[in-house]
């Protein structure tokens, strides 16, 4: 009884690391798209600054 206890402690630890990770992995992604998407406007701006130049 006491071993399943333990173990049903480490499986809710486990559980709530895995949450955690998640929930980080999504704002990491989150982070990296809105990066990108900034990223590509700014190349936008400069193609049409170039264009307008030419």
């Amino acid at each position: 009884m006491i071993g399943g206890r333990s173990y049903d402690k480490n499986e809710l630890i486990k559980n709530k690391i895995l949450e955690r990770v998640r929930e980080n992995v999504f704002l990491i992604v989150f982070l990296y798209l809105v990066i990108i998407i900034i990223i590509l406007i700014k190349i936008q701006i400069k193609l049409k600054e170039l264009t307008a130049v030419l």
